[in-house]
């Protein structure tokens, strides 16, 4: 059991590495809305912007849950993870 939260919390954080990463392609109140599919093609865009254009901003955060702790920022990436499956380009 200890071991699968471990994995768990390690999942989250290379999650939150990642929007680290891209946080400068995404302007800051961009950032901070909710998650939402809106954000998820935003997110998307900032993936494809990263790899052809200059960044837009400092890092920031991005998808920040509204309150404090490990639960609440699960269930911000989960809804984040929830928008890109539903905004997939066809």
């Amino acid at each position: 059991m200890r071991h699968m939260r471990l994995h768990f919390y390690r999942r989250a954080i290379e999650c939150r590495d990642g929007l680290v990463c891209l946080s400068p392609y995404l302007e800051p109140g961009e950032a901070t809305d909710v998650a939402s599919t809106l954000t998820a093609e935003r997110l998307r865009e900032a993936l494809l912007q990263s790899t052809e254009g200059e960044p837009r901003a400092d890092v920031h955060v991005v998808a920040q849950p509204a309150e404090p702790g490990m639960e609440a920022d699960l269930k911000e990436l989960l809804a984040l993870s929830r928008g890109l499956s539903v905004s997939r380009p066809r």
